[in-house]
């Protein structure tokens, strides 16, 4: 008895080709991409870091420097200025979402 499914019938040799040709190829990783894809991971771990603890503006808890007053005094108060690094970054997430936008817009324009 022969299966009346055709998502049943064997596949064509000649066709398995035809779907080889689109499979993704694999290429190994350059020098260049591995340490672009490291740097993502680590700037990924540093957004989820900031999601969950907010960065909080310390500026004004910073006691300026005085000679009179000693160096152990203002360790526990000094805090790291990270606003540039901050808005470095959430421009180029913003710039991904950018480019993602007219991208999809692009797409919608042609269909």
């Amino acid at each position: 008895m022969e299966a009346t499914n055709r998502s049943r019938w064997p596949v064509h040799p000649d066709w398995r080709v035809v779907q080889s040709a689109f499979a993704p190829v694999v290429l190994p990783e350059s020098d260049d991409e591995r340490e672009e894809r490291e740097k993502e991971e680590l700037l990924q771990l540093v957004d989820a870091e900031l999601e969950i603890h907010p960065w909080k503006d310390t500026s004004g808890m910073v006691k300026s420097c005085m000679p009179s007053v000693s160096i152990p005094a203002l360790l526990p108060t000094l805090s790291l200025d990270l606003g540039p690094f901050m808005r470095c970054r959430r421009y180029q997430v913003n710039m991904r979402r950018m480019v993602a936008q007219i991208a999809g817009c692009t797409i919608t324009t042609e269909a």
